[in-house]
């Protein structure tokens, strides 16, 4: 499936795993929030699209037609996340791929649910990566979404090694160019990237400073 998107295409996606590093606490409890995540006005959001060639993104902004129920903006932001409306495809294309299907949303206090179908297991590791981070970028700009936790079919979604993946916050992906603007000394990192086969994650520590 897409193997010409195999090819170590994932370098300009990092996927931190937590907050590996001494001086990462601290940066989170800055005043500024540097993530990019933020609203960027009145009901005006970031839609997080694969880019043309599907192995980035590109961001479009987005005023929200449900500003009051973050339920119903998240169905809006899913719907929007599907279809580029065409006129738009030759620039960027949808991030919830043809063969995904969005079962259900719920929402549990700040913590949102989003039932996939099967159709999401036959995604490659790195084409699930860009999926969860493009869904996860997105809605968590939703007032009253702080994270976002997938399962299949109801089931819990599973790691590499079958454990259960917990919820997702704005700072689980983080994009190479917003990397640097996260810390505010030079610190050491462990970075996932998928493999050339598609088939895994390659581990890479690395320096990121300011």
């Amino acid at each position: 499936m897409r193997d010409h998107r195999k090819t170590g295409y994932l370098l300009l996606l990092l996927v931190l795993f937590g907050i590996l590093a001494a001086g990462c606490a601290s940066a989170a409890d800055s005043e500024e929030d540097t993530s990019g995540q933020e609203s960027i006005g009145d009901g005006v959001i970031r839609l997080y699209y694969l880019d043309a060639d599907e192995d980035s993104f590109h961001t479009v902004d987005y005023t929200l037609e449900n500003t009051e129920d973050p339920l119903l903006a998240s169905y809006e932001v899913v719907s929007r996340l599907s279809d580029t409306e065409d006129s738009h495809t030759e620039i960027y294309k949808p991030a919830i791929y043809d063969d995904v299907v969005v079962n259900s949303i719920s929402i549990d206090g700040v913590e949102e649910t989003v039932d996939l179908g099967v159709g999401y297991r036959q995604l490659d590791a790195a084409e699930a990566i860009l999926l969860r981070a493009a869904m996860v970028k997105s809605l968590v700009q939703i007032d009253g979404v702080e994270s976002v936790r997938f399962t299949i079919n109801g089931d819990s979604l599973l790691d590499s090694d079958d454990n259960p993946i917990g919820p997702m916050t704005k700072d689980t992906f983080i994009l190479e160019e917003e990397a640097d603007s996260l810390y505010d000394s030079e610190e050491t990192v462990t970075l996932y990237y998928a493999d050339m086969e598609g088939s895994g994650l390659i581990e890479y520590k690395t320096q990121l400073s300011s």
